[in-house]
């Protein structure tokens, strides 16, 4: 049986633990057009799994990521019956950041990292931007407002904008210590539901709100295979993991679908599918 490890990257928010609780989901439904297929679960991860597909399932945030890895293995076999069995370390988003600010990792998360393929995660809807003057002298033009000068503010890794933070953490991939390998890596753009109303695809919003990111892939120094996803894993607002907060608007129509499936939607470059192994598939080869 082939083994491969694929880390899921991204910083908190990111929309790591709801595509594994919706991929798990999807995959115990057993999609007739699915590129992967379930066979069965590694020891130890059933129930993990099943409270975080319980909640996709039922329409709730997750709940935060705790600072342990949940090591997550499944066996699967592609469309032409070959078995593969993936390993997935689902680590919380502070994980990351930490390592961009304090430039280190524990030894378990650097064994995880050095595996060859990635899925790097991106939030359509909590992107962090950079703040420029212009833009603040415009707005208060059209305030009618006199822009003055504010103090200095003093630098501060963990509020640099998010594109920042993914450079310097995927940079990091292909320095020491870690062995320059040939890898694959998937950018996924998760809550693509939102980014779609912008009327644009994957790759030309990559460009467009994280120019940084998509110029660093494509000058592609690592020599890696990449390619942009957008995945809508929900298929629209989630009831929040707090219940004294207000209920999500039209959630109960995400609950009446006749199928899981009916909520995904995945676009790359093949087109568009409800298929969310598609991704995986493809860094897996």
């Amino acid at each position: 049986m082939a083994e491969s490890a694929v880390t899921i990257v991204g910083l908190p928010g990111s929309g790591k633990t709801t595509y594994l609780a919706a991929l798990w989901a999807i995959l115990n439904e057993r999609p007739p057009n699915a590129t992967l297929r379930f066979r069965e679960l590694g020891a130890n991860d059933r129930s993990y799994l099943t409270e975080i597909a319980k909640r996709w399932r039922s329409a709730h945030e997750q709940e935060r990521t705790l600072p342990d890895i949940k090591l997550v293995k499944l066996h699967m076999s592609g469309l032409a019956g070959d078995p593969v069995s993936v390993t997935f370390p689902d680590l919380a988003g502070e994980t990351f950041v930490r390592m961009w600010v304090d430039r280190t990792c524990s030894r378990d998360v650097y064994e995880y990292l050095a595996s060859t393929g990635l899925l790097v995660f991106v939030n359509a809807d909590r992107i962090s931007q950079v703040a420029y003057i212009r833009d603040a002298a415009n707005l208060a033009k059209l305030a009618g407002e006199p822009l003055s000068a504010g103090e200095p503010a003093a630098w501060d890794a963990k509020t640099a904008p998010t594109q920042v933070q993914l450079v310097g953490l995927l940079d990091a991939l292909r320095s020491q210590p870690f062995e320059e390998k040939r890898r694959r890596v998937a950018i996924v753009v998760s809550a693509w539901d939102r980014a779609e109303e912008e009327g644009t695809v994957p790759e030309k919003f990559l460009a467009g709100r994280m120019p940084l990111l998509a110029q660093y892939m494509r000058q592609n120094l690592a020599g890696w295979d990449w390619r942009v996803y957008g995945v809508s894993a929900q298929g629209g607002e989630f009831d929040p993991a707090d219940s004294s907060k207000p209920r999500a608007p039209n959630v109960e129509r995400l609950r009446e679908l006749p199928t899981l499936a009916e909520r995904i939607k995945v676009v790359g470059p093949d087109g568009q599918s409800n298929d969310l192994t598609e991704p995986l598939a493809w860094v897996l080869g």
